[in-house]
């Protein structure tokens, strides 16, 4: 290798995308092997710029999509990233209340979730600490129906808060970061 080149690095395909997502080749990315759900202590997503703001995003064996609408410079051809957050939130909240109805054998036959996203003013807020700064604000209504009590509903309604995913956005959440230049791909 001459001087000025980097080696060249293990490229990967993903496999089993479906719909407008293509079968490409990904550099500098390593995704986990089909088994990772049993060995891997943490979720892991892998998300790759597509083209304009579309991004392509793996998640396990499964391929999404996110996009900004037309308005924010975006194509509008995939959730925005908020609405995805809204639909794993709704999502989470739907299967923790029925996998807790099937525990207690009650007769839940069916959850519907609306979710929407607003951002208010910290300053409406009485209990904000900073009243010039935003909070993001969420509203979940659930439906549940089958013929369940109103004890049944309302102790449905303290389960809903109970989601791992609302537990986790209820909580002081941490990130952290790493950004680094992809190495230059070589010609063979």
């Amino acid at each position: 290798m001459g001087a000025g080149t980097r080696a060249p690095i293990p490229t990967c395909t993903v496999p089993q995308l479906t719909g407008k997502l293509s079968l490409r080749k990904l550099s500098a990315v390593t995704l986990p092997p089909e088994n990772a759900a049993a060995t891997m202590p943490m979720t892991q997503v892998v998300v790759s710029s597509d083209h304009n703001l579309r991004q392509e995003i793996w998640a396990g064996n499964h391929a999404l999509a996110a996009d900004e609408p037309v308005g924010l410079g975006g194509d509008d051809s995939a959730p925005t990233p908020y609405e995805l957050l809204l639909a794993a939130l709704g999502s989470c909240t739907s299967m923790t209340l029925l996998m807790y109805a099937r525990r207690k054998q009650w007769p839940l036959e069916a959850i519907e979730i609306r979710l929407k996203h607003e951002r208010i003013h910290a300053r409406d807020c009485a209990d904000c600490e900073q009243h010039d700064a935003y909070l993001d604000h969420v509203d979940k209504e659930i439906v549940v129906s089958g013929p369940l009590n109103e004890e049944q509903v309302r102790r449905l309604g303290e389960i809903a808060e109970m989601c791992p995913v609302n537990r986790t956005l209820h909580q002081s959440i941490r990130t952290s970061q790493s950004i680094r230049l992809a190495p230059v791909r070589t010609q063979e």
